[in-house]
């Protein structure tokens, strides 16, 4: 007969030791049910806490694929733009890369994207002539604003930039 429990109860006489034992066999009783249920809900939160530390995990793998998808989208645009250099805008970054550009840049006329800015920003970073950068009124947004300041950590030798007229906003500061 297995899973069936029997509980046998013994008769014994109606005194006041009777009643203390039966007590704390009572007792006894409600205590190990209480420690097993604290032992469930232990248990179940446990259990709770790891699917939330898993679906964390899976959220922030998912958020690192994205960012790393973008970034090889991001690289790819660039690639596109490095091969098709052509014009002032060729002659700037080539000037940018050998150190051979005047101490002032202005960048009027022309319509830069996203990914030009990037490439120009990087060109710039390494440059040790240029000195004052004027990229005003380019509708620049904070991803590209993020894009100068990251570059501009490690160039020494501009002393100013000109970003008035475009859509720089917090994130950029950053």
């Amino acid at each position: 007969m297995e899973g069936i429990k029997f509980r046998v109860h013994t008769i014994m006489p109606k005194t006041l030791r009777t009643e203390q034992l039966r007590q704390k066999e009572e007792e006894a009783r409600r205590q190990k049910k209480d420690e097993e249920e604290k032992a469930m809900r232990a248990k179940k939160e446990n259990e709770m806490k790891m699917q939330r530390m898993r679906q964390e995990k899976d959220k922030q793998k998912v958020e690192e694929e994205r960012r790393k998808k973008e970034e090889q989208r991001k690289l790819h645009e660039e690639y596109q733009q490095i091969s098709s250099l052509k014009g002032r805008y060729g002659t700037m970054i080539n000037q940018l890369n050998t150190d051979f550009t005047p101490l002032e840049y202005t960048i009027s006329g022309l319509q830069l994207k996203p990914a030009q800015i990037r490439i120009f920003m990087k060109a710039a970073e390494a440059n040790k002539t240029l000195k004052v950068l004027s990229l005003s009124r380019k509708n620049l947004s904070d991803d590209e604003g993020v894009e100068i300041a990251k570059c501009l950590t490690n160039n020494t030798t501009l002393e100013r930039i000109e970003l008035d007229g475009n859509n720089l906003g917090p994130r950029t500061l950053l």
